[in-house]
């Protein structure tokens, strides 16, 4: 939380109580920026499942992996799987259509 608030230009105090005023939690700010997160660098088969591990902010792929299976259901290899064959099967349809 400090980092963030240091980040924005405000003390700690100072984003928790921007957080209060909207009724925020910061773990749940911070959750929902790396869901998001994981999902986009995922999308870009590009990344590693280390390096998204780092760039969420985890200091172990097994801490990832963990939070990732308890948010999305299965760990994120098998999520990235998953996405990639449904991108196949609509550039597959979409392809058909022309």
């Amino acid at each position: 939380m400090d980092h963030v608030a240091t980040n924005l230009g405000l003390s700690s105090s100072g984003l928790r109580r921007r957080l209060d005023r909207e009724n925020r939690l910061f773990a749940e700010l911070l959750n929902e920026v790396r869901r998001d997160l994981a999902q986009r660098y995922l999308a870009n088969s590009a990344h590693s499942i280390t390096e998204i591990s780092d760039l969420t902010g985890y200091t172990t792929i097994s801490s990832f992996t963990r939070w990732f299976t308890g948010e999305f259901g299965m760990p994120p290899i098998s999520w990235r799987s998953a996405q990639l064959t449904v991108a196949s099967l609509n550039g597959e349809r979409s392809g058909a259509a022309h």
